[in-house]
């Protein structure tokens, strides 16, 4: 798989980009030679009026785009209105005392000022749009009337043009001024309508930079003693009375805020989004219920709990979810009223997984929640707020040390995870609620007030996420048990796999917000982000390259979404219950190599042009590839669009059993490049397409996967060839895996030198033809001597004459005349 997506990767950069850069080449070059003849031309007198009524209809579309929506018209009251609120609330907090200014009010005024930056930066994005629609349209209208002027000219050229057509003519170009000059005010409108917005952007920026200056300081005086010690802290009359004025006070300003979020916020998506997850949860669980699954099933216990027991907790726990995720920079009073909500709700379902213990360490972590949140009350009765600060950390100390360190540090029998984690994470609550109480004792509120944020919003952060991962990850596991149920679900082979995945994401997921939310309650996230902001739109520069490093992130993110969708294609077009019922092999197989290489490519393409590298930079490649093309990479091309041929023609498909030369096996992959064929041996060989089809290619499966057996049988003369055919006829007719039709075939070949020779056609299936082939070989032969019909074998006679066993004469011819004598050596010469 990594092979195929590299060899996809590299044919991307080999081929495609040269092509884009020549196109971008050309496109310069085109735009180059059109801005040297930019010239207006005119109309034909013959094509006039076809332009008119033309011309006419564009001028009817910019005369509606100049239709002022209710925003538009409104707009100039907004703005005033806007601005009065602004300052009103900038005064009201520039009066206040900022070394009285709690911690709570702070990151509840810039959560506020960021509201109010974020709508007027909506409303400004609003303007430059429409600024740069107006631009074009005047652009447009600048263009129109001077090739009419130029047309209007001519047609004084032409004699016999009638009146009328110089009276429409001139009628265009009049309502072309008229529109032109419309545009023009709509655009001076729209220039004093953002300069006004940039100026509320200014302003709300600076109030923002105030606060977060008080809040830096308040985070550099952690360890500096702000007030006198408690026991010499003097509870005043003015600080506690009258009550109802300050609560109603506190009340004020947190609703004040509250109701500007909500007027600010677009709830219409937020709303599409809740129904859809509502109703895939009611599918969900009707689905799962049709299962029929009981207590024996695993999983089935947890997921009946939270599909079926508690399904309004559930509900409503998620519904809380999403809202906290999908609205951005939350008050805190309306984010405590969500967190003490999705809290009743955890209530209710976590304890079926945790027991009893569970149950009570919730009902700890709620409380010290809520006796946290009310300090943003408290902080409005001034001095008696330190000794509210005092009350709040006794009650975490005992609220730990009883419910959390003594009561159930050894938990005994089988309990969950989480219960067995809170011993540790009370060991660490309690040494937080002690030094906050120390510290406010010797008057270092400001990091007693800090330590007990960390303390109860970091218990609560855990145990909301916790119950988040444990509630998907039920979903998750229903899903896909309903997943594997389906009929003709294209996934069927790959549910296991799909829910380890979500599994492993949903455990990153948790992990992640985990850690942001950890750092938004320790105040280290803002600046944290900043930094890694600064770091992202750094620039690197490589030679004339200007790369930056959040640009880089994002293309590797976007190559690693390629490469996901790229394999998902693949699971969806050739599975293969998809292929045997809908499409064929070679089809789907097509149809998934196409989009996948468009996708690979696009995200190449996309990645280069995210990470800021110029398309055009690559000139000089483009030509040395093209030189490279012409001579070295000749087999490469010819390989390349081999493979298309292969792709597109079908030839040849994945798992068809082919032979080339002496190759011969099953085709597992079509690539690029070159094919992967698997050998009968057990051998892969990756065949360069070029030879696939350059070459004699025989197709053994390529229409079906039928093949003809042909067995040869010789028997002894004198046997009866009416019986053999019978023989062999019925042997192939027995056989279940012999096709009926086309029908098998005996045949009475030759008389041959030692036996009646036959011939048997059958087809059977190509996979089981050489198990067919032995099987029919083996049932003739006990045909054959079942019946006593003799199968021959070559012979030679050899016969022995009597008369050639007498002692041959040797006649020893007689030596010419003339020839030579012989002179025999004596023994005594010798």
């Amino acid at each position: 798989m990594i092979r195929i997506k590299t060899r996809l990767l590299f044919a991307a950069l080999l081929f495609f980009i040269p092509l884009i850069n020549v196109a971008q080449v050309s496109s310069k070059g085109i735009n180059l030679l059109a801005d040297s003849t930019n010239k207006p031309v005119s109309y034909s007198v013959v094509d006039i009026n076809f332009e008119i009524e033309q011309t006419q209809r564009k001028l009817s579309r910019l005369e509606n785009e100049l239709i002022e929506t209710a925003f538009e018209t409104n707009i100039d009251s907004l703005l005033r209105l806007k601005k009065k609120f602004l300052q009103r609330e900038a005064a009201d907090f520039n009066n206040r005392n900022p070394h009285n200014l709690s911690k709570f009010f702070l990151e509840n005024s810039f959560r506020a000022w960021q509201g109010h930056q974020k709508e007027l930066l909506t409303w400004n994005k609003i303007a430059n749009d429409k600024l740069a629609l107006c631009q074009n349209s005047i652009n447009t209208l600048k263009e129109e009337r001077k090739i009419w002027e130029l047309s209007f000219e001519n047609l004084k050229k032409n004699p016999g043009v009638p009146k009328e057509l110089f009276t429409r003519v001139s009628g265009i170009i009049n309502k072309i001024n008229v529109l032109q000059k419309k545009y023009i005010k709509q655009k001076k409108k729209i220039i004093i309508w953002e300069d006004k917005v940039t100026d509320l952007i200014f302003f709300s920026n600076n109030i923002s930079e105030k606060i977060t200056m008080l809040q830096e300081h308040l985070r550099d005086n952690l360890f500096v003693a702000g007030d006198e010690p408690l026991w010499k802290v003097k509870v005043l009359k003015e600080d506690v009375f009258p009550i109802g004025e300050k609560i109603k006070k506190a009340f004020h300003d947190n609703s004040k805020t509250v109701v500007n979020f909500v007027e600010q916020q677009p709830f219409f998506g937020l709303a599409i989004l809740l129904i859809l997850i509502v109703i895939g949860f009611f599918f969900l669980r009707k689905s799962y219920n049709k299962l029929g699954y009981n207590s024996e099933t695993p999983g089935f216990a947890n997921a009946n709990k939270i599909l079926n027991i508690h399904w309004f907790a559930t509900v409503s726990f998620i519904i809380l979810i999403i809202t906290f995720l999908y609205l951005s920079i939350i008050p805190l009073s309306l984010s405590a009223i969500l967190t003490i909500l999705i809290l009743w709700s955890v209530y209710y379902i976590l304890p079926e997984f945790m027991g009893k213990q569970g149950k009570v360490r919730i009902l700890m972590i709620f409380a010290i929640f809520f006796i946290n949140e009310m300090e943003i009350i408290m902080w409005y009765f001034r001095s008696l707020a330190r000794f509210y600060i005092t009350f709040e950390s006794i009650t975490g100390i005992v609220l730990v040390f009883v419910y959390g360190v003594n009561k159930f540090n050894k938990p005994t029998g089988r309990v969950s995870p989480f219960v067995k984690n809170v011993f540790g994470l009370s060991i660490v609550l309690l040494a937080l609620f002690v030094t906050a109480l120390l510290s406010n004792i010797f008057g270092y509120d400001n990091l007693s007030v800090f330590l007990l944020k960390i303390a109860a919003k970091t218990a609560t952060i855990i145990l909301i996420i916790y119950s988040a991962q444990k509630v998907i990850e039920i979903i998750i596991v229903a899903a896909c048990e309903v997943g594997k149920n389906a009929n003709n679900n294209i996934f069927n082979d790959y549910w296991d796999v799909i829910k380890k995945r979500l599994i492993q994401l949903l455990n990153l997921s948790a992990f992640f917000f985990a850690i942001k939310y950890i750092l938004e309650n320790m105040e280290v996230y803002r600046p944290i982000y900043n930094t890694i902001s600064d770091i992202l739109i750094y620039e690197i520069k490589i030679g004339t390259i200007s790369l930056t490093l959040g640009g880089l992130t994002g293309m590797v993110l976007i190559f690693i979404g390629a490469y996901l969708s790229a394999g998902l294609i693949r699971i969806i077009f050739e599975n293969h219950t998809l292929i045997k019922n809908k499409l064929s092999k070679g089809i789907a197989f097509a149809i998934s190599s196409t989009i996948r290489y468009l996708i690979i490519i696009f995200g190449v393409i996309l990645g280069l042009a995210y990470a800021g590298v110029d398309m055009s930079k690559f000139s000089l490649l483009a030509g040395a590839l093209g030189v490279g093309i012409g001579f070295g990479l000749q087999n490469i091309v010819n390989n390349f669009i081999s493979g298309l041929i292969l792709l597109y023609e079908r030839p040849v498909e994945v798992g068809d059993i082919i032979e080339v030369g002496e190759l011969m096996g099953e085709v597992k992959s079509i690539g690029v490049r070159a094919s992967r064929v698997k050998t009968y041996d057990g051998a892969e060989v990756v065949v360069p397409n070029g030879n696939i089809i350059s070459n004699d290619l025989i197709n053994w499966t390529l229409s079906d996967n039928r093949r003809r057996i042909d067995i040869r049988i010789g028997v002894a003369y004198g046997t009866d060839p009416n019986k053999v055919l019978k023989l062999l006829q019925q042997v192939a007719v027995e056989h279940d895996k012999v096709l009926v039709d086309p029908p098998p075939r005996p045949l009475f070949v030759e008389f041959g030198d030692s036996s009646l020779n036959f011939r048997l056609l059958c087809w059977t299936s190509f996979e089981v033809g050489l198990g067919v082939k032995s099987d029919i070989f083996v049932s003739i032969y006990n045909a054959l001597t079942n019946a006593g019909i003799e199968i021959p074998f070559p012979q030679i006679d050899l016969h022995i004459k009597d008369g050639l066993t007498e002692k041959p004469k040797v006649v020893v011819p007689k030596a010419p005349d003339n020839s030579p004598k012989v002179v025999e050596d004596s023994d005594d010469e010798n």
